[in-house]
């Protein structure tokens, strides 16, 4: 698929997280097998069995220090097995190893085994995705790599924010991805 399909299709996929994050659910298991597409062509996430609802500490679905999820798709925080820890920002940071694997075919971390791929996911960046796919632009490397950002407040405050930088990615259009532009403040 090109990148902008692949950037609209993400961009769908984190409206959806959004609204689940709006009613408390945080997924905590997001990855390309929970993606299904419907009839009409539309992303619908799947497999809400690991899901939490934020902010109930009567109801514990699991335990303290129980690892929760699939390793390669879970964030740094996500791995120390601490429940608190686990908030939309595990989602954003999955939902970016998403959209590194549609972008390259590949995993952002890779390892022979499973501590190996802990250690991986909790000190080492990735490739930009640019490196292994030429026609991805620094705007979409720098969408994917913030989503992957080791600490939570360096990624997406929200799917919505990933969501919204996506849309610009794909209003600006093909033509002006190699075009220079002024730097804003952020």
């Amino acid at each position: 698929h090109g990148v902008r399909q692949i950037a609209h299709l993400v961009r769908k996929v984190a409206l959806a997280l959004e609204e689940a994050h709006r009613h408390g659910v945080v997924h905590r298991d997001l990855k390309p097998a929970n993606i299904m597409i419907n009839q009409r062509g539309e992303p619908v996430i799947m497999d809400f069995g690991l899901a939490r609802r934020q902010g109930l500490s009567d109801v514990q679905l699991t335990r303290e220090g129980t690892v929760i999820g699939t390793p390669q798709y879970m964030a740094p925080e996500q791995v120390s097995g601490k429940a608190e820890s686990m908030g939309p920002s595990c989602d954003v940071y999955s939902l970016g190893v998403v959209l590194y694997v549609l972008l390259t075919s590949r995993l952002p971390h890779e390892a022979s085994d499973l501590l190996a791929l802990l250690s991986e996911i909790a000190t080492n960046d990735p490739q930009p995705p640019s490196q292994l796919r030429p026609d991805v632009d620094p705007q979409l490397d720098a969408i994917c790599l913030k989503a992957l950002a080791k600490q939570p407040g360096q990624r997406y405050a929200s799917a919505q924010a990933m969501a919204d930088a996506l849309f610009k990615y794909i209003k600006r259009g093909p033509k002006s991805a190699k075009k220079p532009k002024k730097k804003k403040n952020e």
